[in-house]
Parts: structure tokens; C-alpha cells; sequence
């Protein structure tokens, strides 16, 4: 229903009333001098209207908020509640299917339990089968085996003593091979690991480097070895070595030895030494003098010949050539290399275990074997005597 407009309403121009006349908006006459009075009071209860209506509508959207956020709750619960109640219904039936499942695993695990009996119970009489079997053919083996004893003793007595002969010379023969294995392990031992007075360079040189001239020279200290490498029958260069046994340590010795290399115009110098500088242990460089063990010789030999070789090969230039001498002595002293000459030593004590292994089994097999020719022998001996006292052809005791 449409609300009547006012005399006053703001939207409505102002206009006069004539006398004993009425508004034709309210059908009220109203004098012209109190228009002003009216129009005010009306302003005010309409304020007053607007906001009794603004604080009406604020509670009916407050009540309203509250009404949704009870009946959001409500629904909530309800949600929950069911929920609640399909989880329940849902574990009730996976409480009744495992438990259906369990029955069935039972009844057939029962079943399988039953058949593997029925199985044992089958095999236990084909074994008992077997067992009988195995009697009767282990009867009629031993009849079989005690009648061919009685047929071969008399062959095994007759050759008893010429295969034993010929076994006694094969043992004998397996334990000087054994005997000489064990002698040249030793001495590849000793050649290693040991202290290396025993080992004379000039001759290990001289059959390592088969075609290179390798001569002895008879001084008191420095070179007492020059070893001239050549290489398609070409001189290549020179390598001096003092390879005397010394107890102490003196830097004299690294400086004759020097003195000798550019005497006779030699590339490089090694001094083989069990005594070393203090600190110092297997490899070291002194005075451009490579101090090695004599154990490392060899090997070290073999390296600088390489060197030489290649050198002569290139045909370097004295800068050049110094340079690559400065870096293979950084290399042969450095902990690069010893690791590998540990790994060669670990290598060569692995091979001397193997060797002495090989040596006891085939002692051991040696002993076992033996001992049986000598119970053979005794059991000859004894069924010879038993046949002779049922002939009567024993001696008397």
C-alpha cells in the first residue's frame, strides 16, 4: 500500500494555502505563517521513524544471522550424526567380512593341514618301502662284494708289492717337487721382503736387460755399476748405481755417487741402501741421487731405463729433458707411487700364502696317503697269515 506524502515532503515544492482552504496532499488547512514550524517538526519524526526502522532492520538481521548459524549448526549435527552412524555401519560390515574371511582361511588351512598328513602318511610308506629295498640290495652287495674280495686278494697280494714301490717313488718324487716349489717361493720371499744384501744387481740387471752393456767398476765409494742402454743396438744414454752394503747412512755417499753421473755423463744415478736419511724410508731423492731399497731396484731400474729411452727417442733438449727428470723423480717419490709398490708387495705375499696353502694340502694328501699304503699292508699281511694258519702253511707260534 503506497504512503501518503505529507504536506512538507522535501520532494514537494513549497506553495501557498489560501485562506479557509486545505492541503490537497493531507486534507488539513494549514496558515501559511506555521508552513515553516510544520515542515521542521515533520523532518524530525521522520528522522526519528528512519532510525526506529535502521535499529528494527539491524535486529532483524541480527536475529535472522543467528537463526541461519542455528540452523547451519542443526544441519552440521545431523551431518555428523549420519555420518557417525554409516562409519558404524560400514566397520560392522568389515567386522563381519574379516571375520567371514578368517572362517574361510581356517577351513582351509584345516583342509591343507589334513592332505599334508595324508601326504606324510604316503611318503612315510614309500620310505619304509625304500628302506626294505635298500636291505635285500645291501645283502645281496655284500654277498656280491665279499665274493669278488675272495677272487681279487689273490691278484692284489701278487702286485701289492710292485704298485707300492711304484706309489713310494711317486710320493717321493711329489715331495722333492713340493720340497723345490717351496725353495724358489723362499727365495722370491727373501728377493722382496727382505733386507736385500743378498741380491747382486749387477747380475739382476744384467738379466732383466739382456741388450744393454752393463759392466761392474772396481772403486772404493761412488758408481761401482754402469749400465749403458741402448735400443735398436743404439746407445740411448747412461745409468750409474752403487749397489754397496752399507749399515749407516752418510749424505757422502749421494754426493760421490753424483760426481760420478756427470763424470761419465750418465742421465740418472740410483743408490741402492738399507740405511736411509732420517725420516726417510724405501724411496727418496738426495743430491739428484735417487736412494731406493734394493728390494725396489728393479723396478725403479726399469722406470729411468723407460725414461732414458723415450728421451733419446724424442730427442729433447736439455731444458726439456730436466723438466721430465724433475717430474718422474716427484713421481717415484711420491705417495701415489708408494701405494702401488705396497699393492705389489701385498700381491707377492698373497701368492707366498697361496704357494704355502698349496704346500700343506699336498702334504696333508701326501700323509693320508701314505698312511693308507700302510694299512693296505697290514691288511695284506693279515689275510695272507689267516689264509696260511686255515692251509696250515703259517709258521708256528
Amino acid at each position: 500500500m503506497a504512503t501518503p506524502q505529507t504536506a512538507l515532503s522535501p520532494s514537494i515544492a513549497a506553495h501557498q494555502h489560501p485562506a479557509d482552504e486545505t492541503c490537497p496532499y493531507c486534507d488539513q488547512p494549514i496558515p501559511n505563517d506555521r508552513a515553516e514550524e510544520v515542515r521542521s517538526r515533520f523532518e524530525f519524526k521522520q528522522q526519528q521513524a528512519a532510525a526506529a526502522l535502521k535499529v528494527q532492520a539491524d535486529k532483524a538481521i541480527a536475529d535472522a544471522q543467528v537463526a541461519m548459524e542455528t540452523a547451519k549448526k542443526e544441519e552440521i549435527e545431523k551431518l555428523k550424526a549420519a555420518a557417525l552412524a554409516e562409519k558404524n555401519a560400514a566397520l560392522e560390515e568389515a567386522k563381519k567380512a574379516a571375520e567371514e574371511a578368517g572362517r574361510q582361511k581356517i577351513e582351509s588351512l584345516s583342509a591343507e593341514r589334513e592332505a599334508a598328513t595324508l601326504k606324510a602318511a604316503e611318503a612315510e610308506g614309500k620310505r619304509l618301502e625304500a628302506v626294505s629295498q635298500f636291505e635285500a640290495l645291501k645283502a645281496q652287495t655284500e654277498t656280491i662284494a665279499a665274493a669278488r674280495a675272495a677272487e681279487t686278494r689273490t691278484a692284489l697280494e701278487k702286485d701289492n708289492a710292485d704298485k707300492m714301490k711304484v706309489k713310494d717313488a711317486e710320493h717321493a718324487a711329489a715331495i722333492q717337487k713340493l720340497s723345490d716349489q717351496l725353495a724358489a717361493v723362499q727365495r722370491k720371499l727373501d728377493g722382496v721382503e727382505g733386507e736385500g744384501e743378498d741380491i747382486d744387481l749387477l747380475e739382476a740387471l744384467k738379466e732383466t736387460f739382456p741388450n744393454d752393456d752393463i759392466v761392474s767398476v772396481d772403486k772404493k765409494d761412488g758408481a761401482n755399476i754402469i749400465h749403458t742402454v741402448k735400443h735398436n743396438k743404439k746407445i740411448c744414454g747412461k745409468i750409474v748405481y752403487d749397489s754397496r752394503n752399507r749399515k749407516i747412512w752418510q749424505d757422502k755417499f749421494a754426493n760421490n755417487l753424483h760426481d760420478d753421473l756427470v763424470n761419465a755423463q750418465a742421465m740418472h744415478a740410483i743408490l741402492t741402501t738399507t740405511k736411509f736419511p732420517r725420516g726417510v724410508q724405501q724411496i727418496h731423492i738426495s743430491g739428484g741421487v735417487v736412494l731406493v731399497h734394493p728390494a725396489r731396484a728393479l723396478v725403479i731400474a726399469e722406470l729411468l731405463r723407460d725414461e732414458v729411452v723415450r728421451n733419446f727417442a724424442q730427442r729433447m733438449s736439455d731444458e726439456d729433458r730436466g723438466k721430465k727428470t724433475l717430474r718422474l723423480y716427484e713421481f717415484i717419490t711420491s705417495e701415489q707411487f708408494n701405494n702401488v709398490l705396497v699393492s705389489l708387495d701385498t700381491n707377492v705375499d698373497k701368492l707366498i700364502e697361496i704357494e704355502e696353502e698349496d704346500r700343506k694340502r699336498h702334504k696333508k694328501t701326501s700323509e693320508s696317503r701314505e698312511k693308507l699304503y700302510l694299512g693296505s699292508r697290514r691288511l695284506h699281511a693279515k689275510l695272507r697269515l689267516d689264509v696260511a694258519r686255515i692251509v696250515g702253511t703259517a709258521d708256528t707260534e
